[in-house]
């Protein structure tokens, strides 16, 4: 499934083996995208630092797994974001966390305006 060429809203598809060379594109060459490949939440420690192409590879290797490990996104035809999904137990930097909010949220300024669950805050971050 790739997203319709007229169309210039923004879309997200189940991330397949087919669309690696669109993944390649959003990761870029350049900041931490580049070298990180959507692993940093997959691991524990640095080691997701050590190698760009162990996780260029590491990622590769998912997006012909079942169920897909992520959503590109697309504005028209052009692939122009990435987001890791999977449940929570997947991912070792947070299964650890029994807090359901991480601490950074709060460090990187952001502000609880609502809540939808007891559980679930929304927050906002002002941009001056």
């Amino acid at each position: 499934m790739t997203p319709d060429s007229q169309d210039r809203s923004v879309t997200v598809v189940p991330a397949t083996s087919d669309l690696w060379p669109d993944a390649e594109v959003v990761f870029g060459t350049r900041g931490d995208s580049s070298w990180c490949f959507c692993l940093f939440f997959l691991t524990r420690g640095d080691g997701y630092q050590e190698s760009v192409e162990r996780n260029r590879s590491a990622l590769r290797a998912q997006l012909s797994q079942q169920p897909h490990p992520g959503l590109p996104a697309y504005a028209g035809t052009e692939p122009v974001g990435w987001v890791q999904v999977g449940p929570r137990a997947s991912y070792p930097r947070v299964t650890g966390n029994r807090r359901r909010t991480l601490e950074a949220h709060a460090d990187a300024g952001l502000v609880e305006v609502l809540r939808t669950r007891p559980d679930r805050p929304v927050v906002r971050l002002a941009l001056a």
